[in-house]
């Protein structure tokens, strides 16, 4: 998944708490290739379900202030920090983050 997504209740119904994973980013073709095979660089690698802790959390103990709002967790995948929008097709490498920031949206 591109996202993780939990759904906000009651007075936080209508609010939002987007949360962009960081990751580094990849700055030459080997470093891009190499993360192609992990979590940093595909979804294909990333968990399928994600607990939400901290400030991602639905707790009002542990979260006091988001708790109740929409919370997504933006996965990071693209090797730009979401500016990214090309693609090698010889060595395989799709950069989307833009995309994904866009759909996000």
């Amino acid at each position: 998944p591109g996202y993780h997504l939990d759904r906000g209740f009651g007075s936080g119904a209508n609010s939002w708490l987007i949360q962009l994973e960081g990751g580094g980013w990849c700055n030459n073709h080997r470093s891009c290739v190499y993360r192609k095979t992990s979590r940093r660089g595909s979804s294909k690698f990333m968990e399928k379900s994600l607990a939400f802790t901290g400030i991602l959390s639905n707790k009002s103990q542990e979260n006091p202030d988001f708790w109740n709002w929409n919370r997504i967790k933006l996965r990071y995948c693209d090797g730009a920090s979401f500016a990214g929008d090309s693609q090698d097709e010889s060595l395989q490498i799709f950069y989307r983050g833009q995309r994904i920031w866009q759909a996000a949206m």
